[in-house]
């Protein structure tokens, strides 16, 4: 509508000048595909929670394990929070976008076996950050109603805060300390693209994907997928919900600073969208 518009507009300046015939057909109006920009950006920033389950195979120095806690077992048994948020600014088929998610989990135990007894402190942490752009290919409205179907193709750069460790203290008074794990940074590049179906004027289906690592940093593997319900409350606040998948694979260090993960969090996705 806003193509169509701006053409319209044009052809109404340049009759009066001479530079356009007498008259413009609908038809030729529909062949012109002239691509326009909004003068002014826009901006969104949606904060969101993300209920995270995990499942995969850890490595932490010389042992390695299954992981798989859903997000009812990590609440019950860790102290766990998260931080996760996404700025968007947009002007016509150009998108840019920041990206962030903050994980940290921590658990304390003492373990009691006859004489013999040891605390045991478990700290894991995973952050990323992604800077990227997207660019809309194309825009399709149904002729039938309010609705229609966009896709847009994205890519970018992410960086990877992975740490993880496991002290062991003997308590008593011949107690010794044994620590395992360590940290690694990384950024890799990522390629990826992202679908919406508008269902009405406020309410829109998203579909995202990305992949990245091609063993540039020291994942291996990393990628992403997220499906959303947007539902758009007013010009300013939107409601989104639905899941998120985010899948890891790399291992760094040795010995007993040898970290790893393969496997993927997963879960239910809640978030706001502010636009202004």
């Amino acid at each position: 509508m806003r193509q169509a518009f701006s053409i319209i507009v044009l052809g109404l300046t340049l009759l009066p000048m001479g530079l356009a015939p007498a008259s413009l057909h609908a038809q030729e109006l529909d062949e012109l595909d002239t691509p326009t920009f909004d003068s002014d950006w826009e901006f969104q920033l949606t904060p969101y929670l993300w209920l995270t389950s995990v499942d995969g195979e850890g490595t932490l120095g010389p042992l390695q394990s299954d992981v798989q806690a859903n997000f009812g077992d990590i609440v019950d048994d860790f102290d766990v929070w998260g931080v996760m948020g996404r700025l968007e600014a947009r002007r016509g088929r150009l998108s840019l976008f920041l990206d962030g998610m903050y994980i940290s989990a921590d658990k304390q135990e003492t373990f009691t076996r006859g004489p013999v007894a040891a605390e045991f402190d478990a700290d894991f942490e995973l952050s990323t950050v992604e800077l990227g752009a997207a660019y809309e290919l194309f825009d399709h409205r149904f002729d039938d109603g309010p609705g229609g179907i966009a896709f847009e193709a994205l890519g970018g750069g992410r960086y990877t805060h992975y740490e993880q460790a496991l002290g062991a203290t003997g308590l008593g008074p011949f107690g010794i300390t044994e620590n395992l794990g360590g940290n690694a940074d990384w950024v890799d590049p990522f390629v990826g693209g992202r679908i919406r179906l508008d269902l009405t004027d406020t309410l829109s289906l998203r579909a995202y994907g990305d992949v990245g690592g091609f063993d540039v940093g020291d994942a291996e593997l990393s990628w992403k997928a997220r499906a959303l319900l947007d539902w758009r409350v007013n010009q300013n606040i939107s409601l989104l919900g639905g899941y998120q998948v985010y899948g890891l694979d790399f291992e760094e260090g040795s010995g007993r600073g040898r970290i790893g993960f393969d496997g993927h969090f997963h879960g239910p996705i809640f978030g706001v969208g502010l636009r202004f």
